[in-house]
């Protein structure tokens, strides 16, 4: 999920603000440019920081080796697999939808004035 952003970040300050505003969940940095936030081992959201206009918030697992153990049940057994991806996926939307609307009210300054030029006054 692409969010806009109009505040100035880095990655940093994207996890102290993610830090302070799930408390539940934990976060750390993926390389120089994914935040992990993890609810648990199988659900979880990363987001992918690099443009000053927005950041990517996508749902995953939180770990490679969970997500490597995923791939191994579709190979091996198509329907274990996506019995499990089926229910971990739902919960990982959950979680990618609350860290984007933190996003979307924190990080974006929209405002509400329209800029349509047939509703302003010449």
């Amino acid at each position: 999920m692409k969010v806009n952003i109009d505040k100035a970040y880095d990655l940093e300050s994207i996890q102290a603000d993610l830090r302070q505003a799930f408390p539940e969940y934990t976060v750390f940095p993926r390389g120089n440019k994914v935040v992990v936030v993890k609810k648990t081992n199988w659900v979880g959201a990363n987001v992918l920081i690099g443009k000053p206009t927005h950041v990517r918030v996508l749902e995953g697992f939180p770990n490679m080796g969970n997500q490597m153990l995923m791939v191994l049940l579709i190979f091996i057994g198509l329907l274990p697999g996506l019995i499990v991806m089926l229910t971990v996926t739902r919960k990982q939307k959950l979680v990618r939808n609350q860290v984007a609307e933190y996003f979307q009210k924190h990080y974006n300054s929209a405002s509400s004035v329209s800029t349509n030029k047939d509703l302003l006054d010449n």
